[in-house]
């Protein structure tokens, strides 16, 4: 817990010399690198545990991980890329200010998706007992309840979304005259 905090100190120290992003992105990955490093060396020299050795790794091994590490990389910067995909199109399109306005109405569809989580967990035990005793007309009835309570409270979200979302976007951004200006334009 130590060390995940230390890393915030990077981030502070390039955001008050106005390091530029590249400088930025380096720190905050060195960081953690130093630090395990740190804890590695730490507990080789107090012997708590084993030195490494290449007697049992073969070139295979090593061949192997390294293309499941590049995988996981690329489908983890694939995933990011298709993640900020909309922020971009819309900062390109419309400016940065409709970019938080996106930004407000995500949180808000993350909240409808919490609450429809929340519905759904509670119908599982009555699923799952259903499930168990071999029920099937049981478990079609409390999929369609939790299907029906889950599209009526999506139903009663979306008109919300359109009567209150300018509202939520006005207060989103810190003044009711911001998101009606800007959305104009």
């Amino acid at each position: 817990m130590l060390f995940r905090s230390l890393t915030v100190v990077p981030m502070l120290l390039a955001a008050a010399f106005d390091a530029s992003l590249p400088v930025t992105v380096a720190l905050q990955f060195l960081s953690p690198l130093a630090g395990g490093l740190a804890l590695w060396s730490i507990g080789l020299a107090k012997g708590l545990m084993p030195k490494p050795t290449w007697l049992h790794v073969t070139f295979d091994e090593v061949k192997s991980l390294l293309k499941l590490g590049l995988f996981l990389c690329l489908t983890d910067l694939a995933f990011i890329l298709m993640m900020r995909a909309p922020e971009i199109v819309v900062s390109n399109r419309f400016g940065q200010v409709a970019v938080a306005q996106v930004a407000s109405v995500g949180r808000l569809s993350l909240l409808a998706l919490v609450v429809f989580q929340t519905i759904m967990q509670a119908y599982w035990p009555a699923l799952s007992l259903a499930a168990s005793e071999d029920n099937r007309r049981g478990m079609i009835g409390v999929a369609s309840r939790m299907l029906g309570s889950v599209l009526a409270l999506w139903l009663v979200g979306a008109i919300g979304f359109l009567g209150l979302g300018e509202l939520f976007i006005a207060i989103w951004l810190g003044s009711p005259d911001r998101s009606e200006e800007h959305t104009s334009e």
